[in-house]
């Protein structure tokens, strides 16, 4: 139901109105005109409220992309296998090759990693000794953008897929990832 409803009512009482007044004063011609004309107005502006409602009804029906729905950004599988011609015409940075070996790392960890294997992993895949805090900052940006996610109750632990609470109690009650 949209914000016109409450005007729509109103309308309607007004095209009643003028109805019933020129019933009232069918005899006077000055003001059976006025109130026609006025009820013309009328009827008019409630047909287009009423359209106007529906297009907000069908508006409003129509699926939004959640947040993480739309997505900007390649993925690794992507860019995989493309020629280099094709690579260089894009606008991949160092620090999206070292997002993409981050994720690769995850994926290969089975979708779960700690920080310390993020940092040894990619020193070993890359050869980059990236500091601590530098590796937090850069998965929290990417958290942002949807790619990783911290997982909840687990510090410095961190999924290619979103985990719900209950779900990360299950996979750490023996606390097998530090």
């Amino acid at each position: 139901m949209s914000i016109l409803q409450k005007h729509l009512a109103f309308v309607k009482d007004q095209v009643t109105f003028q109805t019933r007044m020129l019933d009232r004063f069918g005899s006077d011609s000055y003001r059976v005109k006025l109130h026609s004309e006025s009820r013309q107005k009328f009827e008019s502006l409630l047909a287009d409220l009423e359209s106007a409602d529906k297009a907000l009804d069908n508006a409003q029906s129509r699926p939004v992309p959640a947040q993480g729905q739309l997505r900007l950004t390649l993925s690794p599988e992507e860019i995989e296998g493309l020629p280099e011609d094709v690579l260089n015409e894009l606008s991949i940075s160092e620090g999206d090759k070292t997002e993409y070996a981050i994720l690769s790392l995850i994926e290969d960890a089975g979708g779960i990693i700690s920080l310390d294997r993020l940092i040894v992993g990619l020193f070993r895949k890359t050869g980059e000794k990236i500091k601590r805090q530098t590796m937090t900052s850069r998965l929290y940006r990417m958290a942002q953008k949807d790619m990783v996610f911290s997982v909840p109750t687990k510090k410095g632990v961190y999924s290619n897929r979103a985990i719900s609470e209950e779900e990360a109690l299950k996979l750490f009650s023996g606390d097998r990832i530090n």
